[in-house]
């Protein structure tokens, strides 16, 4: 039987764990072109191997949980030698600090050993929904046994998905399971940031939501509708809907924080995060699951004591780097396989689910509590982890300031990502399913659905230029700002809509409210990222624009739309605050005095959330037809001229207003009153991002003129 020995002296029996556990069809193969093309060079096929093999093993024979009492009691404490290791890979991190990320992002997609997966994946294979993270969990679900060997006896898995935006841990897992254990009754649930709450922050959301719209029924976004796993709530309610479901037997959490102002830090700031994704994995699993969790480094207290805790509770724990997880960063996965189960985890869950929001700077196990022989295994990890990752950098760098990738280098490169790519198709036995009916939604339904997906995760510059930018005197940094705005081209037009059909009912969500707009599927995230910075600036600097004059504004709504004799207009002063009670408010009351045959006119009204969205697409039907009037002068105005008095629509809105009533008695918010893929699939959507990026543009100009002239 085949055995390997990683570069730590421990031997492991793959292909015998994996045999024991999974069908005769999955196994370990050879790809007999890729024999024949290496053959010729054994340094190439033997570093392709290397690159399929960065696994660590934790030897947990003799572990022990330590005292459920000793739990968090203990002030952080360090490993010299791991602080050592971290301080090295800092150093060599930091080299980076003046590279233009977007470019330097672009030379490392160059030179990725596994570069060609991808493309490879897509013509030959053509996956549902196929991303890195497809190819990351195929990878983890092919050389370790993730699915539990009790799943495929009982023909019966649930799985749930922690962090799990945009999706392709579920498409990736589905397209495993047909390949290799057809016959599992497979469900799921998923959770992540819910990207329709406009409280989140776009830093920590992943834009592409086209899968989580397509598969809505499967996604839990917990009972404050912020998706936010860090509540203990949200945690509850996950695990109650999961385990409705049937035993959970699969667990992964593939959840991070945006690190870019402080990529040295990255360990200690996602750590609260992995906290609460183990923890809940631990409540949700049955006896003998499976938990996929991704780490970074292992250096700080709060990362071993967690590795070691799960240690303690699965059978056998490894760290994994797959090949198609970026070579130069710190991503790893901790693989836990056959859960020994709650009873097993017994008063120590409970103590940790207590301290579950405490957010406590304790440590989670006293030092002396871990063995040594754990400690060294960690040190002896983290060099080898540290080592590989630098390596990688400093490679790049040399080849950067080479000129990029030329001659014997480069060619090189392109020969180990083709053997890469044959190997991994080759070794993980993927083929294409049949048809889409074995999709978990089907790749047409997903290029059909037309959203803002295309938000760039990589910021603009160097990371010393960014800080520089941030150290800018206030109101320079502001103009910047409006400058930057203004060379943006958009077009300035009037639209006008008319809804001819009816609407059925309405969908009231409520939830935790916000009071400023973080994130927004009506408009691109640069766009306002740049409106709340320039926002904060002027609250730094205690500028308050005046508003526009009323009178001009209604001796210009005259001059546009002509065959408007009487109307009613409603001002919203424009404000980086977010007030839906006031807002639904001002609404329903200002509706009860216009009468049939009469237009209301909105001034500043905000477009950029789900309910204000979802309001005026109501009342867009009580109207005879609804005017965008995008103008240089005055912004945005909307027209929904000639009041039809439809008395379905009007009891919508006191619906609406009286569930805002009762949301704010009960310290929560109306979110939404639509089902966001009705939004998208109106005709509103395209004119209304547009309308939201006229208007934050319109407004930039406004401040900047103002600005400059005092």
């Amino acid at each position: 039987m085949a055995t390997k020995t990683n570069g730590f002296g421990i031997k492991r029996d793959f292909d015998g764990m994996l045999n024991a556990q999974l069908p005769k069809s999955f196994g370990s193969s050879s790809c007999s072109f890729h024999h024949k093309e290496s053959r010729n060079d054994p340094s190439l096929e033997s570093l392709v191997d290397s690159l399929f093999n960065k696994q660590f093993i934790i030897d947990n024979t003799n572990f022990k949980i330590p005292e459920s009492k000793t739990i968090f009691t203990e002030n952080p404490w360090i490993v010299p030698e791991l602080l050592t290791i971290k301080a090295e890979l800092n150093d060599v991190k930091n080299k980076l600090n003046d590279y233009d990320l977007a470019e330097w992002h672009q030379h490392t997609r160059r030179r990725n050993k596994a570069g060609d997966v991808q493309w490879r994946l897509k013509k030959e294979i053509d996956p549902e929904f196929l991303t890195q993270a497809w190819s990351k969990f195929y990878e983890n679900a092919s050389v370790f046994p993730l699915i539990p060997k009790i799943a495929i006896q009982t023909k019966k898995m649930v799985s749930v998905h922690l962090c799990e935006a945009p999706g392709a841990f579920v498409t990736s897992l589905n397209h495993w399971l047909k390949l290799n254990a057809p016959s599992v009754e497979w469900d799921w649930v998923a959770t992540t940031l819910n990207p329709y709450y406009e409280g989140n922050p776009n830093s920590c959301m992943i834009s592409d939501d086209r899968f989580i719209i397509s598969s809505l029924d499967h996604w839990c976004f917990g009972t404050d509708y912020t998706g936010n796993l860090m509540s203990f709530k949200n945690m509850e309610n996950l695990v109650g809907i999961a385990r409705k479901k049937g035993d959970v037997l699969l667990v992964t959490a593939d959840g991070s924080i945006d690190c870019t102002n402080d990529p040295g830090e990255q360990e200690s700031i996602v750590a609260p995060l992995q906290f609460c994704e183990a923890v809940t994995a631990l409540k949700l699993l049955s006896t003998h699951g499976s938990l996929l969790l991704k780490m970074f480094t292992i250096f700080e207290h709060q990362s071993l004591c967690l590795v070691y805790f799960l240690s303690c509770l699965f059978e056998k724990v490894f760290i994994n780097k797959p090949v198609t997880s970026k070579e130069g960063n710190s991503e790893t996965y901790l693989v836990c396989l056959d859960y020994r189960g709650q009873a097993f985890a017994g008063a120590h869950l409970d103590v940790l689910t207590d301290c579950y929001e405490k957010r406590t700077n304790k440590s989670m196990f006293c030092q002396r509590d871990l063995p040594e022989d754990f400690v060294q295994q960690m040190i002896s990890c983290g060099q080898f982890f540290k080592n590989y990752q630098s390596k990688v950098i400093l490679n790049n760098i040399e080849s950067y300031h080479c000129g990029g990738d030329k001659g014997h280098l480069d060619n090189e490169v392109k020969r180990i990502k083709y053997l890469v790519a044959n190997k991994f198709i080759a070794e993980y036995r993927l083929k294409k399913l049949n048809g889409e009916n074995s999709e978990v939604v089907g790749k047409t339904k997903l290029g059909c659905i037309h959203t803002i997906n295309s938000d760039s995760r990589i910021p603009n510059g160097s990371y010393n230029e960014r800080r520089l930018v941030d150290s800018l005197d206030p109101s320079c940094r502001l103009l910047a700002l409006c400058n930057d705005m203004n060379l943006i081209e958009l077009c300035a037009t009037t639209q006008w809509f008319t809804f001819s059909g009816t609407l059925d009912e309405i969908n009231v969500n409520c939830g935790k409210g916000f009071s400023k707009v973080e994130s927004s599927k009506f408009c691109m995230g640069k766009f306002l990222k740049i409106r709340n910075t320039v926002y904060d600036i002027l609250d730094i600097l205690g500028i308050d624009l005046p508003g526009g004059e009323v009178k001009t504004i209604q001796d210009y709504i005259s001059k546009v739309a002509r065959d408007i004799k009487n109307y009613k207009h409603l001002w919203f002063k424009q404000s980086s605050l977010v007030d839906h009670y006031q807002t639904i408010n001002k609404l329903s009351e200002t509706l009860k005095n216009v009468g049939k045959g009469e237009s209301l006119v909105l001034i500043g009204y905000s477009l950029l959330t789900q309910l204000n969205v979802g309001i005026l697409y109501i009342l867009a039907h009580t109207f005879k037809s609804l005017g965008l009037i995008l103008n240089e002068q005055f912004g945005c105005l909307i027209i929904l001229e000639c009041n039809l008095f439809n008395q379905s629509i009007l009891r919508f809105v006191e619906e609406i207003h009286k569930a805002t009533i009762e949301a704010k008695v009960a310290g929560e918010s109306v979110l939404a009153v639509l089902p966001i893929f009705k939004l998208y699939e109106s005709d509103l959507y395209a004119s209304i991002v547009n309308a939201n990026h006229w208007s934050i543009k319109h407004y930039l100009s406004n401040i900047s003129n103002y600005v400059q002239n005092k």
